[in-house]
C-alpha cells in the first residue's frame, strides 16, 4: 500500500490534474456527510461527504452568503476513483476520448474530499455556465476566497489545467494560495 493510501494528503498540497494523479485507491480518513440543509433540492438522497475542516469552512461560507441574502448549495462533493471512472466512461461514450468535461479516475479534484461543486436556486440547482451570470458566483466571486475556496477551472486558466471551463468548481486550499 502506497504512503499516499495510509494516510491524508495536507490540504493545499495535493497535485491533481490531467497530467497528474492520485493513487487509485486514495480515500481521506477524516470524510463527513454534508448535512441536507446545505445541498441542492435534487441532491438530497446522495451520499454527499468533505473532509472536515472543508466542511467546516463550506458551512461557514455557506451561511456568510445566506445573511447577504445569497443562497449557494453543495451539488457534487467527493468522489471516489471508482465512481469517477464510472463518470469518466460516459463522458468518452458521449464526447469522445479527447473530451475535456470530465477527469479520468485518479485525475480528479473531488477525489480529494476538498472539492465542491456548487449551484443556486437562480438556475434550479444545475451545473452549467450560466451559474456564472448568477448573484452566487458573483458572490462567490467576491468571497468565497476568504474562506480559501477557489475556483478550479476559470476562464482564464482552463486550458492549461486540461479541463472545460468549471464556475460552479470550488477547490478548499487552507492556509496555501493556489498558483
Amino acid at each position: 500500500m502506497s504512503e499516499q493510501v495510509r494516510q491524508n494528503i495536507p490540504i493545499g498540497q495535493e497535485k491533481v490534474d490531467r497530467w497528474h494523479s492520485l493513487d487509485y485507491s486514495y480515500q481521506p480518513s477524516d470524510l463527513v456527510d454534508v448535512p441536507l440543509k446545505y445541498r441542492g433540492e435534487d441532491c438530497k438522497d446522495r451520499d454527499m461527504k468533505l473532509r472536515k475542516g472543508v466542511l467546516k469552512a463550506f458551512i461557514s461560507m455557506v451561511e456568510s452568503a445566506e445573511r447577504d441574502g445569497v443562497i449557494i448549495r453543495c451539488i457534487s462533493a467527493f468522489r471516489p476513483a471508482s465512481y469517477q471512472d464510472i463518470l469518466y466512461k460516459r463522458a468518452v461514450e458521449k464526447e469522445g476520448p479527447n473530451q475535456k468535461s470530465t477527469a479520468k479516475p485518479g485525475h480528479s479534484e473531488h477525489q480529494l474530499g476538498t472539492v465542491v461543486d456548487v449551484s443556486s436556486p437562480e438556475i434550479d440547482f444545475g451545473l452549467k455556465d450560466s451559474f456564472a451570470d448568477t448573484h452566487s458566483y458573483r458572490w462567490i466571486l467576491a468571497n468565497a476566497h476568504h474562506y480559501s475556496f477557489y475556483i478550479s477551472y476559470t476562464k482564464e486558466n482552463h486550458h492549461e489545467k486540461g479541463y472545460i471551463w468549471e464556475p460552479w468548481h470550488l477547490r478548499y486550499w487552507g492556509n496555501h494560495v493556489p498558483d
